[in-house]
């Protein structure tokens, strides 16, 4: 990536750096949303009810276009469904986002399994399953997706390269595949807290006190920004919603 990076209009008026806080605890280890893309008709509340009961927010979708509206931790994806188009849906899911995906399947054999992996799924299940197990596995995935995602962050200095994204502090810039991306001193101090701690849950206290310098700024303020980094950024997947929770860098900042 070229350098030097650029600075933004507004950067002789930045302040100085505050000490960042990252939560210690990752997605893993609080709760997590997963998208249940699964048939109509087929009674899938009490797998749901199940989830729920060990720490997993479901959002069930009944057609392709609707299971990305907002970006889950994971997808479990019903395999069975003609509907929904099997493994080749879950290829389309594949070639736009970087989500873990689960294939559910009632059909046993070892041929399921091998085709689901080529096709790009992170797991298949075949049989009979309960909610615990798939708790487990969901958060499997998510620990294997962040430990291969921690090698896509380096820091050098006031450098902070994650995936595709290079972060500089002093003086302020940001590039994106190589394209640099203007931000205001607060936009471009919100995403250097993130970048920080990729794999970190921010609350919005901690949020607010290392950008504003208090813990009490207007929730809407954080929305606001953060709407605005995310249409900067291209894609809203970049920084993610971990309801009930805070915030977090996405999947899409760490793949080159």
């Amino acid at each position: 990536m070229p350098d030097p990076l650029p600075i933004g209009p507004h950067a002789a008026n930045t302040a100085p750096a505050r000490p960042l806080v990252p939560d210690p605890r990752t997605p893993v280890d609080v709760r997590v949303t997963v998208d249940l893309v699964v048939a109509r008709g087929r009674r899938w509340a009490p797998l749901a009810g199940d989830l729920r009961r060990h720490d997993v927010d479901v959002r069930v979708a009944h057609e392709l276009h609707d299971e990305l509206r907002a970006t889950p931790d994971a997808v479990l994806f019903d395999l069975d469904s003609r509907a929904l188009g099997g493994l080749a849906s879950c290829r389309r899911i594949r070639r736009r986002s970087t989500v873990p995906i689960i294939g559910l399947s009632r059909r046993t054999g070892a041929c399921g399994g091998i085709r689901s992996l080529q096709a790009g799924l992170d797991d298949h299940v075949a049989g009979h399953w309960c909610g615990v197990e798939l708790a487990a596995r969901v958060r499997a995935v998510l620990r294997r997706s962040r430990c291969a995602a921690r090698r896509d962050v380096s820091v050098d200095g006031d450098t902070v390269d994650v995936g595709p994204m290079r972060l500089r502090r002093r003086p302020p810039g940001v590039q994106v595949n190589g394209v640099p991306i203007l931000l205001t001193p607060t936009e471009h101090e919100l995403l250097a807290l993130f970048a920080s701690n990729p794999d970190a849950v921010f609350t919005r206290s901690q949020i607010s006190e290392a950008v504003w310098g208090t813990p009490d700024v207007a929730g809407r303020a954080i929305d606001t920004t953060i709407a605005r980094l995310r249409r900067k950024l291209g894609e809203k997947a970049w920084i993610v919603t971990v309801h009930g929770v805070g915030f977090r860098m996405g999947g899409s900042l760490r793949t080159v």
